[in-house]
């Protein structure tokens, strides 16, 4: 099993080198039209932060590290999985800007429109603390993991299924504390036949009443990432 990994973080970072404008623009839309689709969720007018964050990322060779991870991710996986063709890391602006909100970014990760075998978008975001091998290695484990999972059952269609997904992902989340572990099973336990399609409900499950605000959602007085860091427990096998 191979998949081809394409190093775009010195692209990224040549597009924020352009002053913001029609010439910065016109830049990233050429690159994506040109074949490297997996740019589009990058925010084309993002500020300074943006090329800071990329240059963290470049001081630690993050496009070897993630091709690596993603190498050593493959023999994790059963012979013959089939995955994407290729994979590439993705720095997504949820800090400054209105380009992209991360709960609805999150939740099309995990509920995707439909099941693509091209491109796997390894998303990094600007939000997130300052930069690790760490972090890298395990945000490209687990998206490849994810993907696997999807070319092999297809786009999950409940509650219940995205979890099982996320489980098989093996994210590795920080595990919910004694309390609130039970108050998150008692919410969720319930509503795991509900189509993964009901993107409020979903949303307010996987990330928490904070996901569910930034969306303008009804809150479920869950903790944030309540549902993800409960995949990640044995309330599954449960």
């Amino acid at each position: 099993m191979t998949i081809e990994y394409v190093p775009l973080l010195a692209l990224q970072r040549e597009i924020y080198a352009l002053p913001p404008g029609p010439e910065r623009f016109q830049r990233y839309v050429g690159i994506v039209q040109g074949g490297a689709e997996v740019l589009s969720a990058m925010n084309p007018m993002g500020k300074a932060h943006c090329g800071e964050r990329l240059d963290e990322y470049l001081a630690l060779d993050g496009d070897g590290v993630a091709e690596r991870a993603l190498a050593e991710a493959l023999t994790t996986l059963e012979p013959g999985a089939r995955l994407p063709r290729r994979a590439a890391l993705v720095l997504a602006d949820d800090l400054k800007g209105g380009w992209t909100n991360r709960a609805a970014c999150e939740y099309n990760l995990r509920v995707p429109e439909r099941v693509g075998a091209d491109w796997l978008p390894v998303f990094l975001w600007t939000s997130e603390p300052t930069p690790s091998v760490e972090s890298v290695e395990n945000v490209a484990r687990v998206s490849l993991r994810r993907s696997a999972w999807f070319l092999r059952n297809g786009t999950p269609k409940t509650l219940g299924e995205v979890l099982a997904q996320e489980w098989f992902a093996d994210a590795g989340r920080a595990p919910l504390e004694s309390d609130d572990l039970e108050c998150a099973a008692r919410v969720i336990r319930p509503l795991l036949d509900t189509p993964a399609t009901n993107m409020p409900i979903v949303v307010a499950a996987l990330l928490g009443d904070e996901g569910a605000a930034s969306l303008g959602y009804p809150p479920r007085g869950l903790k944030k990432n309540a549902g993800l860091r409960l995949a990640s427990s044995d309330f599954l096998q449960e």
